[in-house]
């Protein structure tokens, strides 16, 4: 079976259908033509003639298989190429291209999740005071910044944006391309409200209500990697000592929060997560705050 097979770009195209982004259809694509290499090597010339046995053999494959320096796959890599062929599975039992799911014994590895350090909100003001905003762009960049920590959008969610998403008056941003295609509503703060309407005030006058939001100095919506290189250029500016990313505004919005007594399930909403477990994870730092807590007034913790 080969990396080229019809019923790949068949499940890339469902996937698009389904509302992926181009870049997790990708992701998929990769991920599965060492999946079909796989296959291929052992024997396996039709999708049809798939068992649990291919799907298990493949498990231990990974665990196996070395990177090009030689290294052994992380169990994330490993969990993420899973997941996949899982969901690669399950869509070959619903075109009933199999009899049953091939992978319905799978167990996928368990993979601890670390948050990376979360800037206080002094850090992330440091940051944001940082932004010189004597310039269109740089207002620009204030917006984009104050509206990453106000919303937790992801990169992709803000560089998605229009001016028709974005209510000021009422203090709404409408994302209508969330993580798996998702559509959902969250509240803008008044001060990211502000820096957009000053954003607006100077943007390009040719850019057209139907253009994205926030624009490249050429009028282009802004790419990932453009975004990338912001946050990198503001935190070397600012001179904190953490790694700063476009995530790490996502994951201080939705840490302070909770540390400000928000409802797990309202900071749930506000991320767009599927499920509640993964908003969990913020929690774990609000354990290690107690335990720090603990320790410094606790009597006989001293």
């Amino acid at each position: 079976m080969t990396a080229a097979h019809p019923v790949l770009a068949l499940y890339v195209k469902d996937l698009k259908a389904r509302g992926f982004t181009p870049r997790t259809c990708e992701n998929a694509r990769q991920r599965l033509r060492f999946f079909f290499e796989y296959l291929e090597a052992t024997g396996v010339s039709r999708v049809g003639d798939l068992t649990a046995e291919d799907i298990l053999g493949y498990q231990t494959h990974l665990q196996e298989r070395r990177g090009p320096q030689g290294q052994r796959l992380g169990r994330a890599t490993q969990l993420h190429d899973l997941v996949v062929v899982r969901s690669f599975c399950r869509f070959l039992l619903r075109r009933r291209l199999v009899l049953a799911d091939p992978s319905q014994d799978l167990v996928l590895p368990r993979v601890p999740r670390r948050l990376p350090a979360i800037p206080t909100t002094r850090e992330v003001l440091q940051f944001l005071r940082a932004i010189d905003t004597r310039t269109p762009r740089g207002v620009r960049d204030r917006a984009i910044f104050e509206t990453l920590y106000s919303t937790g959008l992801r990169a992709s969610e803000l560089a998605a944006l229009t001016p028709a998403d974005v209510d000021l008056a009422e203090g709404l941003v409408r994302v209508r391309s969330g993580k798996g295609g998702k559509s959902r509503i969250v509240p803008l703060g008044k001060i990211a409200a502000r820096w957009i309407g000053r954003y607006l005030a100077v943007r390009r006058a040719s850019a057209s209500h139907e253009d994205a939001l926030f624009l490249s100095t050429r009028g282009q919506p802004l790419r990932r990697d453009t975004l990338s290189d912001l946050v990198r250029h503001w935190a070397a500016r600012s001179g904190l000592k953490k790694r700063i990313t476009c995530h790490t505004f996502r994951h201080a919005c939705a840490t302070h929060m909770l540390r400000g007594r928000a409802n797990l399930r309202h900071v749930q909403e506000l991320l767009g997560h599927a499920r509640l477990t993964s908003t969990q994870i913020y929690t774990h730092l609000d354990i290690q705050d107690l335990k720090r807590v603990h320790t410094r007034c606790h009597p006989r913790s001293r």
